[in-house]
């Protein structure tokens, strides 16, 4: 694919979630029978990612792996506004303004193995709050208790390893909108690093 486009329309048409330039290649598709964990295809991509960033993807896949394709990459993103997330991030009561991501590192996604190893996620300028509302309380009990045991899980679907964090010039805070109990909590012009 040369050149291509690709556009989520989330409930708001006006502001879709648009990845341009799109350039796909994939070379040596054979119908051969690979090792298991082998991937005899090379592929390349990259595109333009919310008319900002930039995103490359270099790897191998399986595209005739059973039963489903399997790859492996390294990926970068580099200058990704997240401001454009903001309708999807509404839903999880995350009030999202501001800031930019970058990223590097390493997935493989196949029949036989899964594993998402991430070397650095970089996020600049963030303004980002979660809000507690009584009316969302009863019905955040359910994402909730997915959560708790995804993290008590110790074979989790795609396991996943957050080498480097950084957050600069940020802004995260929690505001309680119930009802005779209500704050702002927040850390302003934060800088923090894992």
């Amino acid at each position: 694919m040369h050149d291509g486009d690709v556009v989520y329309l989330n409930e708001d048409p006006s502001k879709p979630l648009h990845v341009s330039h799109v350039n796909l290649t994939a070379s040596n598709i054979r119908n051969i029978q690979s090792q298991d964990r082998i991937y005899p295809s090379p592929i390349h991509g990259d595109g333009v990612v919310f008319d900002t960033g930039r995103a490359v993807l270099d790897g191998n896949a399986d595209f005739l792996a059973n039963p489903y394709p399997g790859v492996h990459a390294v990926y970068r993103v580099s200058n990704v506004p997240l401001d454009r997330l903001r309708p999807l991030s509404a839903k999880a009561n995350l009030s999202l303004r501001g800031g930019t991501l970058a990223s590097n590192g390493e997935f493989e996604y196949g029949p036989r193995h899964k594993e998402v190893r991430i070397d650095d996620v970089s996020v600049r300028g963030l303004d980002l709050d979660y809000i507690h509302a009584a009316a969302t309380a009863a019905s955040r009990e359910g994402p909730g208790e997915k959560v708790a045991a995804v993290a008590r899980n110790p074979s989790p679907p795609v396991p996943t390893l957050i080498k480097h964090i950084l957050l600069t010039r940020s802004r995260v805070g929690v505001i309680n909108k119930v009802p005779g109990h209500d704050f702002h909590l927040f850390v302003d012009g934060w800088r923090a690093s894992r």
